[in-house]
């Protein structure tokens, strides 16, 4: 023992089977690279090429009006255009009255992703701001652009509003320069009209058109980053550490526990360990403040309903783990869970929309319902009532995971009985 240089010979047999072990290990490692690693950079692949799956409107209310004709001309002309650009509707503007209403479409209802509102009557009322030399004049809420950044921050931030602001700048700054053009030329005459716009409202001439930007629901959490993306991950691996533990303490147990007495350990086991881990997975974001108070039931209210997504979430994300160990054994549990992980990720990032068909699976995977609940829950975006569609899927994963790792434990003992029945394999 503890003798022997790696290169002696007595050892080359013992060497041989280490190095085809090591070789072994490393083609798997490559063959789940390109065919599994690769699922995630896919994902991340066709952000701007798949931008027409992102719907948008434009809500004309000054449909005669020079603005409003070209601001949704513009907008209507860009769905025929090269990519990217996102897919715009011009939708009647009695279907969205108020700016309420406007804001419950993009937040709450998710009628689309961007909704751009033409201020009613604005060629006119701008024609009238100049005549009158009006200072209250604001070229800003000429048009709005109307978002939700905490539904994809990732998303609006980038591919969204690029796209919306690339229309939109230059457009504006073409309808400002012509209509301040237009009415200084038909009022050449006019000195006393001219000067009065000039000194008492200059904002009228130029810039005389422009935009805000309304983000109905800011991402201004930036603490929430944690629990909605790579916290996903590390719920994973903590109920995964579970499933790990459990297997390597129950070893001697196990042998002595009949099938049926097996199983039930194996399942409530770590249901219950799970119960003080999420409460502890969601406790962590108190001492850092994160509000859950924005669904307006309470800041308790909204911890609780955290704290049960993250309760069914690590059960399904653990009692995962441990269907795969009963499946493909210790040797390559590593290689599920990274599995597992990667095609979780892919599709809690972007959003689906932006994304390759294939990953439209993601809307019945664990990561997505989890991410989309947290995100409901912490920043108050879309309907309340779809936390139970997020709640439905991760409860049908956890039915169906209860009722087949019986199944697989089953067909673990038999693999078992049957190695030792053949004996230890002999050694040469």
């Amino acid at each position: 023992m503890y003798t022997h240089g790696f290169w002696d010979k007595e050892l080359a047999p013992m060497r041989k089977e280490y190095l085809i072990g090591i070789l072994r290990v490393t083609a798997l490692i490559t063959i789940l690279i390109w065919g599994i690693v690769t699922i995630y950079w896919g994902s991340l692949s066709g952000e701007y090429e798949h931008t027409p799956n992102i719907s948008a409107y434009v809500v004309n209310r000054d449909p005669t009006g020079a603005i409003g004709q070209n601001v949704t001309g513009a907008l209507l002309s860009t769905n025929k255009g090269p990519i990217p650009h996102l897919t715009w509707t011009e939708i009647d503007a009695a279907r969205y009255p108020t700016r309420a209403s406007i804001e419950q479409a993009v937040a709450v209802d998710f009628d689309t992703w961007i909704i751009v509102e033409v201020l009613a009557n604005a060629t006119a009322a701008l024609e009238s701001a100049r005549n009158a030399g009006q200072a209250s004049w604001d070229p800003t809420q000429v048009v709005t652009v109307a978002y939700a950044e905490a539904r994809n921050q990732i998303a609006i931030d980038g591919p969204i509003l690029g796209s919306v602001r690339g229309v939109l700048t230059p457009v504006l700054a073409r309808i400002s320069a012509a209509s301040a053009a237009s009415w200084l030329a038909a009022n050449s005459g006019n000195a006393a009209a001219i000067t009065r716009a000039a000194t008492q409202a200059p904002q009228t001439i130029a810039p005389a058109v422009g935009m805000t930007m309304l983000n109905t629901r800011p991402f201004d959490q930036p603490l929430a980053l944690a629990p909605t993306f790579v916290g996903l991950i590390y719920l994973m691996i903590l109920a995964f550490n579970i499933t790990m533990g459990n297997f390597g303490m129950r070893q001697g147990l196990a042998r002595k526990l009949k099938l049926s007495s097996y199983i039930v350990m194996r399942l409530i086991v770590p249901l219950v360990a799970y119960v003080w881990l999420s409460l502890m997975f969601s406790m962590i974001n108190l001492p850092f403040k994160l509000d859950f108070a924005k669904m307006g039931e309470g800041n308790a209210a909204g911890f609780f309903a955290f704290y049960g997504f993250s309760l069914v979430g690590m059960a399904v994300l653990g009692l995962t783990t441990e269907a795969f160990l009963a499946l493909v054994g210790p040797p390559f549990i590593g290689f599920a869970l990274l599995f597992f992980i990667i095609i979780n990720v892919s599709v809690a990032n972007l959003p689906i929309e932006l994304q390759n068909r294939f990953y439209q699976l993601g809307y019945a995977l664990p990561f997505y319902n989890l991410r989309q609940a947290y995100l409901t829950i912490v920043f108050n975006v879309g309907q309340h009532s779809t936390l139970l569609k997020y709640w439905g899927i991760l409860m049908a994963w956890l039915v169906v995971l209860l009722l087949t790792i019986p199944i697989w434990v089953w067909l673990e003992r038999r693999r078992e009985q049957a190695a030792a029945k053949n004996g230890p394999p002999q050694q040469h």
